[in-house]
């Protein structure tokens, strides 16, 4: 968590002494929770869950949720919860698991990966010293029925299609690039035309128009090839 809130802090210094100021209340409750009862533990998972997702949620509106290394990944993977080692991920690299692109992995990619090859780490009671055995034989199979009712819920949502494969997102995304690279080309080579002897409002009207085609032409085509797709999937 440290090294992620250091490189938010490269970016913003203020929003990085708030994130450094509530990790290190989570920090206290963590040791709280392991001298305290089940209540307190529930409680630490609970805001470190919501701090995990809050921090994640900064590094990708700052534009820093790509990944320079493997060594990054682990800590992130770690950072999350999952249960892998350092050698394990190398190993995946090689085979494939995780690709990158010139040696950087997005946050995306990194997320698809754990969720198919890797397995999150539950709680290690012997840390909390103020459970009793009850209690801590509660609180593991509570931990094992929250993983496997994730993991019932992934396979319903496959077998439903709510999934989409990355194989489909990748063609959908380049296909949307098409559009709008055939639309900019378009205007290219109309606006000159255009635009030539105008006075600077006019430029401006100019413009705005072309933006609004644009936009209005890439809208029909995402719909159309939303049609074609429906009746495909319909078997019209």
């Amino acid at each position: 968590m440290q090294e992620r809130i250091n490189k938010i802090r490269a970016v913003s210094a203020d929003t990085a002494d708030l994130l450094q100021a509530a990790y290190n209340k989570l920090l206290e409750k963590k040791e709280h929770a392991k001298l305290g009862n089940m209540s307190d533990v529930k409680e630490y998972q609970k805001e470190d869950a919501a701090f995990t997702k809050l921090l994640r949620g900064y590094e990708e509106s700052f534009g820093i949720d790509k990944f320079e290394s493997i060594s990054e990944v682990y800590e992130y993977l770690i950072d999350c919860g999952y249960k892998v080692a350092s050698r394990t991920l190398y190993d995946h690299k090689k085979k494939g698991y995780l690709t990158g692109s010139n040696g950087k992995y997005s946050l995306a990619e990194v997320e698809d990966y754990a969720s198919k090859y890797l397995n999150k780490e539950t709680i290690n009671t012997d840390d909390f010293d103020g459970l009793s055995l009850v209690d801590k034989k509660n609180l593991a199979e509570i931990e094992l029925k929250n993983l496997r009712a994730e993991r019932e819920q992934i396979a319903i949502d496959e077998a439903r299609g709510r999934l989409i494969s990355r194989d489909i997102v990748d063609r959908e995304f380049a296909s949307r690039i098409e559009v709008i690279k055939r639309l900019l080309q378009e205007q290219e080579e109309s606006l000159p035309v255009l635009l030539a002897g105008k006075s600077e409002s006019e430029i401006r009207d100019i413009i705005a128009g072309s933006y609004k085609y644009i936009m209005e032409s890439y809208s029909r085509e995402l719909f159309k090839t939303q049609e074609v797709q429906d009746a495909a999937g319909n078997g019209i």
